[in-house]
């Protein structure tokens, strides 16, 4: 779809109105869902609705929209963007609605124009925001059970205009009942912040293998580390020569990891004190 189809199909959605959700303004997109500023039942709010096309044709993705569904609805933390609800019309995808922030890490970092790009008041309240939120989802107790993000970044940082920071997009999350998680599907979320136990050892040799990994929830500390970093030098600590124009050239990523030993060191020794 070429940027004028796309234009096209989103201002058909501005002022639609289904169910108890008014559509307003379109804020992004994510790899399941688009979100936007909505109206619902009196309140503004962010709604986020899978995409038709994969509403239509792929269930595991309308499965794993309905995972971060139930798993956020049951989360209470000041540092876990909050769930209001879920809007099922049928015919139409469903759309979550949860509460509205102002923007996300990635785009603040990105946009900011002082030096450093993250003052370091701004970037302690953050990251010690982003570690509550996490510690919160990894010490979950019965009725409720530990949560693994598996997916933690900078885009999936919500800031409100105080800064307060927010931990969201939960549809790559695991409730895990052991510290490990057995046959885990192998790199869950975006490359420069995989932990490197998230790969195979297949993977290795072929970036295409679908092979298990076993991992536990270290692996999103090590994406908070690399969060942090972020925030430190005001850029994704990435090396770009290492991207080509089909996307993450996996071996390469996994060599540069490998060049370094103690990235692997024991997960274990990741933890919040």
């Amino acid at each position: 779809m070429d940027g004028h189809s796309s234009q096209n199909c989103l201002d058909r959605f501005l002022g639609l109105r289904l169910g108890n959700v008014s559509f307003q303004n379109y804020i992004g997109e994510g790899g399941y869902g688009e979100v936007w500023k909505v109206r619902w039942k009196g309140k503004v709010a962010a709604g986020k609705q899978l995409r038709g096309f994969l509403f239509d044709t792929n269930e595991r993705a309308l499965e794993r929209f309905l995972v971060e569904y139930n798993i956020l609805r049951r989360l209470s933390h000041p540092n876990i963007i909050k769930m209001f609800g879920l809007e099922i019309v049928e015919g139409h995808p469903p759309i979550m609605i949860m509460e509205l922030m102002h923007q996300d890490l990635d785009t603040y970092v990105h946009d900011s124009r002082t030096e450093p790009k993250v003052q370091l008041k701004d970037a302690i309240g953050i990251l010690l925001g982003v570690a509550k939120g996490l510690n919160y989802l990894h010490t979950l107790s019965l009725p409720l059970r530990p949560v693994i993000h598996r997916d933690l970044s900078s885009k999936n940082i919500l800031l409100d205009k105080m800064k307060f920071a927010k931990i969201t997009d939960l549809g790559q999350a695991k409730i895990s009942s052991d510290r490990f998680l057995e046959e885990a599907t192998p790199k869950p979320g975006f490359w420069p912040y995989l932990a490197p136990e998230t790969y195979s050892l297949h993977d290795y040799d072929n970036a295409r293998a679908s092979w298990k990994a076993t991992y536990g929830s270290e692996v999103d500390i090590f994406s908070f580390g690399v969060v942090a970093l972020e925030v430190v030098i005001g850029r994704r600590p990435r090396p770009e020569e290492r991207i080509n124009p089909r996307g993450m050239c996996y071996k390469n990523h996994l060599d540069h990891l490998a060049s370094n030993e103690n990235l692997f060191a024991s997960p274990s020794k990741r933890k919040f004190v």
